[in-house]
C-alpha cells in the first residue's frame, strides 16, 4: 500500500512541476492514438494483438528525435506560458494601481482613500503608536524616578527635622550653660568689687594713716622750726640751719632761683597755678618739685608749700 501510494505520489509531484506537466501533455498530444489504442480495441483482438499494436505503434513513433523535439516543444511552451503568465501579472499590477484607483477616485466617494495612502496613514499611527508607547514607558521611568527623589527629598527633611531638633536642644543646653556661667561670672565680679572695695577701704585707711603720719611730722617740724622760740633761735645765724634745708637753699642759689622761689610764693597766695603757668616755665616748676618745695598736685590747680619750701620760705631773710 505505502509502495502504491509512494508511487502516485510520485506522479502527482511530477505533473504539477511545469516542465514535466508540459512534457506530459505534449506527449499525450502527439501520441493520443497510443492511449486510444490501450484502452480501447475491438473486441476480436485478444492480448497478444494488442500488445503488438502497441510494439508497432511505439517502434515507428516514439523516437529519440521525436523525444527531443517533443523535449523542445515542451520548454518552448513553458517558456510561452511563463511569458504570458508575466505579462498577464503586468497587467494585472498595473490595471490594480494604476487604472482601478485612477476610475476609483473618479467613481467612488471621497471618503474613499487609495490604499496606499491608508498604508501610509496605518504606518504613520504604528509608529506614532509605538513613539506614544515609548514616551509613556520614559513618564512611568521619570515618574519612578521622582517619587524615589521625592522619597529621599522626605527623607533629608526628616533628617533636618531631627538635627534642628538636636541643635535646639544643644542651643538651650549651651545657652543654660550660658547662664550659669553668666551667674558665675556676676557673683565673681560681685566678689571681685567686694574684694577690691575691701582693698580699696584698706588703701585709704592706710592712706589716712600715712597723712595722718606726715601731717604729725609736718606739725612737729613746724613746732621745731617756725615756733616763736625756735624763729628766735634760727634767725641768728644761718649755720644752725639743719643742712638739708642749707643745701636745698643753696641749689636755689647755684641756679639763681632762689629770689625767683620767694616771688613765685609769694605770687602763689595771690593767684591759681594756671594763672603762674603764664610767668614762669614749666622747667622752674619741676626743678621745684625736684627740689621737694612744692607738693606735686596732681590736677594742677593750687600749689602748696612742703616743710622744706615752708621753712626756706620763713627763714629767707638769714639766706639773702
Amino acid at each position: 500500500m505505502e509502495v502504491i501510494n509512494s508511487f502516485f505520489s510520485n506522479i502527482k509531484n511530477k505533473l504539477t512541476n511545469p516542465f514535466f506537466g508540459t512534457l506530459t501533455l505534449i506527449l499525450l498530444f502527439h501520441h493520443w492514438e497510443l492511449i486510444y489504442s490501450i484502452f480501447i480495441f475491438d473486441e476480436d483482438c485478444n492480448m497478444d494483438d494488442k500488445l503488438l499494436i502497441i510494439q508497432n505503434y511505439l517502434s515507428a513513433n516514439v523516437t529519440v528525435k521525436s523525444f527531443l523535439l517533443d523535449v523542445i516543444y515542451a520548454v518552448v511552451i513553458m517558456f510561452v506560458g511563463y511569458l504570458i503568465i508575466v505579462f498577464t501579472r503586468i497587467m494585472v499590477i498595473w490595471i490594480e494601481h494604476n487604472v482601478m484607483p485612477y476610475f476609483t477616485g473618479k467613481i467612488v466617494s471621497k471618503n474613499v482613500v487609495l490604499k496606499t495612502i491608508n498604508e501610509e496613514v496605518v504606518k504613520e499611527r504604528d509608529e506614532n503608536f509605538i513613539k506614544y508607547e515609548e514616551q509613556r514607558d520614559k513618564v512611568r521611568e521619570y515618574s519612578k524616578l521622582i517619587d524615589e527623589q521625592q522619597d529621599q527629598i522626605k527623607e533629608k527633611d526628616e533628617n533636618i527635622s531631627n538635627l534642628n531638633e538636636k541643635i535646639i536642644k544643644k542651643d538651650n543646653q549651651f545657652s543654660e550653660k550660658i547662664d550659669i556661667h553668666q551667674l558665675d561670672l556676676k557673683k565673681l565680679k560681685e566678689d571681685h568689687l567686694l574684694e577690691v572695695d575691701k582693698v580699696k577701704n584698706n588703701l585709704i585707711v592706710d592712706y589716712d594713716l600715712q597723712i595722718q603720719g606726715l601731717e604729725n611730722i609736718k606739725n612737729e617740724y613746724e613746732n621745731i622750726f617756725l615756733t616763736v622760740e625756735t624763729r628766735q633761735f634760727y634767725s641768728d645765724s644761718k649755720e644752725k640751719i639743719p643742712p638739708v634745708i642749707s643745701n636745698a637753699v643753696n641749689i636755689l642759689i647755684d641756679d639763681n632761683l632762689f629770689t625767683t622761689f620767694i616771688q613765685f610764693v609769694e605770687l602763689s597766695k595771690r593767684v591759681k597755678l594756671e594763672k603762674l603757668s603764664a610767668s614762669y616755665n614749666k622747667e622752674m616748676l619741676e626743678k621745684f618739685y625736684e627740689l621737694g618745695l612744692f607738693y606735686k598736685n596732681i590736677l594742677d590747680i593750687d600749689l602748696e608749700l612742703t616743710v622744706l619750701g615752708n621753712i626756706i620760705y620763713e627763714y629767707r631773710n638769714i639766706f639773702m
